[in-house]
């Protein structure tokens, strides 16, 4: 392959996430930065998988990359968001 686009780039996520997903409970168990909350797995999971299903991968790397990105951003928060309502006292 001497050129990547943006189908084959998502298609690395995609089998990347998957991985992610399969071992998300050992991921878990070895968090210890910067709480030892054991969810760290979990979270990149959901993440990977939300960012992945709300980006529609195109012909350019470069844009599929960016919708990626900013849907990882937008997951991230949306992650964070639950994890301080899950805590709140």
């Amino acid at each position: 392959m001497k050129t990547l686009d943006g189908f084959q780039l998502y298609a690395f996520f995609r089998a990347g996430s998957r991985r992610v997903h399969a071992a998300r409970h050992y991921i878990d168990t070895i968090n210890v930065f910067p709480v030892p909350d054991g969810d760290t797995g979990t979270n990149l999971s959901s993440t990977l998988s939300g960012a992945l299903a709300a980006t529609v991968p195109g012909t350019s790397a470069a844009s599929t990359m960016a919708n990626l990105a900013d849907a990882m951003e937008t997951e991230s928060r949306f992650s964070t968001e639950k994890l301080f309502q899950s805590r709140r006292i």
